[in-house]
């Protein structure tokens, strides 16, 4: 009618204080990645991801070596000692890069979506 406001609204409305519906990310379950051939680089299996950390199993007796999107080659990445970490954001574990100096030794991955 002449006169009145129509009043239009998009989205939703929510205090900052107040994100109840709002989803946060989780841990998912652990990745292990190994390798039977030393200096070689393995990938994980694709999987979406928020942020991964990637630890060198305590047990191990020599380092891992860590690139993202590339291979990982001893001497030229990331080495993480037994027991070290790192952890990044990342899209996919499919990213994640690992070359042993030892064979069939491991590395896990903890990520989150």
């Amino acid at each position: 009618q002449a006169g009145e406001w129509l009043k239009v609204i998009f989205g939703r409305e929510f205090k900052m204080d107040s994100v109840q519906g709002l989803s946060q990310a989780e841990a998912q379950p652990i990745v292990v990645i190994t390798n039977a051939a030393a200096n070689t680089n393995t990938i994980p299996s694709a999987q979406i991801c928020d942020t991964a950390e990637i630890q060198a199993d305590p047990d191990n007796t020599g380092k891992v070596y860590v690139d993202f999107g590339t291979a990982a080659v001893q001497g030229s990445c990331k080495p993480l000692d037994p027991g070290d970490s790192v952890t990044v954001r990342l899209s996919n574990l499919n990213r994640i890069n690992v070359n042993f100096e030892v064979a069939n030794e491991k590395a896990f991955v903890v990520y989150e979506l």
